[in-house]
């Protein structure tokens, strides 16, 4: 059936009536227009039935186009739940205490539209029982407009650990379900990364919820310091000969680039250039956050494909020009006190790292020897090898097969607790996340890249052993400073 034909819109009609009372068989479909405006449905269970009604959400009050759940009929209309009106999240209008103490209360609100649901419950899941909860929610409020529903729900004592939670939606014999993902005709599993979730006695930094940060790509920022600016031909990574351009001249879009050299153009930004700009950063685009993409040692102009966690980039300045940003970005003689945030790119290095050793940076000496270039290196276990040393993990694949992910990113091992990566990268007092939330430098805080892939022997995340690197590394950073 078009969209916007009468009978659709004489069955919003129906549907749409306050305290209707349904008793319909219980198929659900989500219907939703595609780019071509034709119907697609997805059918979660099928019963037998005489007609059946599609429903598109333009006539029931949600935004044009947009899904809407119906139930199958017998009969001449059907219940509908207007998917386009829900909406829910963990912030303050739609939940009562984000930031729960353990054994707390917490008041979830969802919004529906308006006099479009006969009923909803919250459903939670704990984590650490497998317990699973439905709390009814109750009709709240109408918003000024008239378009929209407010439901509520409490649950009363939130415990100590994690929850999980979701949304069932009813409207007669038509549900819905409601995660960070959207809506479902099928109830979300309790281990859908989608589910909203609660965790008892966790805090963010008051300097994080209130402050407005700003993102600063180094090289393509400011050029503070020209003396130290990669030139043209001065070195080659990957087959490329590096590129100095500026602001005013050379400049070359990606697609335009056919040699496929972009990660070796290099526009001259750093970290004076940096501090040379903090009053315009803090005073005129009111910002106190700075977050930086990778500062340290790279034959790339991104540095996400790290040579040496413990030296900044010659090409963006030295240590000394680090400790000076720093603390120019704390203080309030440029503008408000700031924060600065690094990036930890720690699911892989570069292949130039000396841990690895298949490449050499240009102006690095390496003085020990590399995974890549013996099996007896100390580094060997740092990284995962099925066959030494074409075949490796890497970020996203495997180096050497038709699994191939970026080979200039090998992927590093954790292994298990207390393995030399994880006192590297953040459990020793002298590890890199350590060193730099201390003096002489005081950063405020990691941006993690690729966190969810962080694992062991090659593995790409989203299992038992990252979520215990993540709690690992949140315990080592919070003990050097909580804020």
């Amino acid at each position: 059936m078009a969209a916007g034909s009468g009978e659709a819109r004489e069955g919003c009609a129906r549907a749409h009536r306050p305290g209707k009372q349904f008793g319909y068989a219980r198929e659900i479909k989500v219907i939703e227009p595609d780019i071509r405006g034709w119907l697609l449905l997805r059918v979660a269970s099928v019963t037998s039935v005489t007609m059946m009604t599609l429903l598109l959400s333009a006539c029931g009050g949600g935004a044009s186009g947009a899904p809407t759940v119906s139930g199958t009929v017998s009969g001449s209309s059907a219940p509908v739940i207007d998917a386009a009106a829900l909406f829910s999240d963990q912030g303050p209008m739609f939940d009562s205490n984000p930031e729960p103490a353990a054994n707390s209360s917490v008041t979830l609100t969802l919004r529906t539209g308006h006099n479009n649901v006969t009923s909803a419950n919250v459903v939670y899941y704990n984590t650490s029982t497998d317990a699973v909860t439905r709390v009814p929610m109750s009709w709240s409020s109408t918003d000024p407009t008239g378009q929209f529903d407010y439901w509520q729900g409490t649950i009363g004592n939130v415990g100590s650990t994690e929850l999980r939670y979701w949304f069932q939606i009813n409207d007669g014999t038509a549900t819905a379900w409601y995660n960070a993902a959207g809506v479902s005709s099928t109830e979300p599993a309790t281990t859908n990364s989608d589910n909203f979730f609660i965790i008892p006695g966790f805090t963010t930094p008051d300097w994080m919820k209130n402050g407005v940060g700003y993102e600063i790509f180094v090289d393509r920022f400011y050029d503070g310091n020209p003396s130290n600016d990669i030139l043209t031909d001065e070195y080659s990574y990957g087959g490329c000969e590096t590129e100095q351009h500026t602001w005013t001249s050379g400049y070359t879009s990606v697609a335009a680039n056919v040699s496929g050299c972009n990660s070796e153009v290099f526009f001259g930004g750093d970290l004076v250039g940096i501090q040379d700009k903090l009053s315009y950063i803090k005073q005129t685009l009111g910002a106190n956050i700075l977050y930086l993409t990778p500062i340290f040692a790279s034959p790339t102009n991104h540095k996400y494909d790290t040579a040496n966690y413990y030296e900044v980039d010659p090409a963006f300045g030295t240590d000394t020009d680090l400790e000076n940003l720093i603390s120019a970005i704390h203080s309030s003689g440029n503008g408000p006190e700031g924060y600065i945030i690094l990036d930890g790119v720690f699911n892989h290095t570069g292949d130039t790292n000396c841990w690895f050793g298949k490449y050499t940076y240009w102006n690095e000496t390496c003085n020990v020897v590399g995974a890549y270039q013996s099996q007896s290196s100390s580094y060997y276990d740092y990284y995962t090898f099925p066959s030494w040393p074409t075949e490796y993990s890497d970020f996203l694949g495997v180096c050497g097969t038709s699994n191939s992910g970026i080979c200039s990113m090998p992927k590093l091992n954790y292994g298990s607790t207390g393995s030399p990566v994880r006192e590297q990268i953040y459990a020793s007092p002298s590890s890199v996340m350590q060193t730099y939330l201390k003096a002489p430098y005081g950063i405020d805080g990691w941006r993690l890249d690729s966190a969810q892939y962080i694992d062991a022997n090659g593995n790409n995340g989203s299992d038992a052993t990252n979520h215990q690197i993540m709690q690992q590394m949140r315990a080592a950073v919070t003990a050097i400073n909580p804020n």
